[in-house]
């Protein structure tokens, strides 16, 4: 069975564009392309009205992952693990940590809390020093 034949089979079309340039035509509108940028190779899934969801770009250090969605849900049965340089959080609206167990931050520097609101720290015990 020929890869269109494939395609075809699993409710996908392709189309071969010019040079290094793929494009499949997914459900509900969506495509998947895959394309050069300079050195680097290029996969996106777009949605039916043209709106990034997904863009993975191979480039020498690695790959680059971009993600535009409504919703973005990670669970795992045993843990997350995230390793970075920087690490940054930005919410328009409120922020929550939950723990079942312990939660714990720790750091080699300062801690800084900031607010223009009052801070409250509630527990059986606060130890400080």
């Amino acid at each position: 069975m020929s890869k269109r034949d494939q395609a075809t089979k699993l409710g996908v079309e392709e189309r071969e564009e010019e040079g290094d340039e793929r494009e499949v035509y997914l459900d509900q509108g969506r495509t998947l392309k895959v394309s050069r940028d300079g050195v680097d190779q290029v996969v996106e899934v777009r949605a039916a009205s043209g709106l990034l969801e997904l863009r993975v770009r191979l480039t020498d250090e690695g790959p680059v992952l971009q993600v535009e969605a409504v919703k973005v849900a990670l669970t795992a049965e045993d843990s997350v693990a995230i390793k970075c340089k920087t690490f940054e959080v930005e919410a328009s609206g409120d922020t929550i940590i939950q723990s079942g167990g312990e939660l714990k931050l720790k750091a080699e520097g300062e801690i800084e809390v900031e607010s223009p609101e009052d801070v409250r720290v509630r527990g059986k015990i606060i130890w400080l020093n």
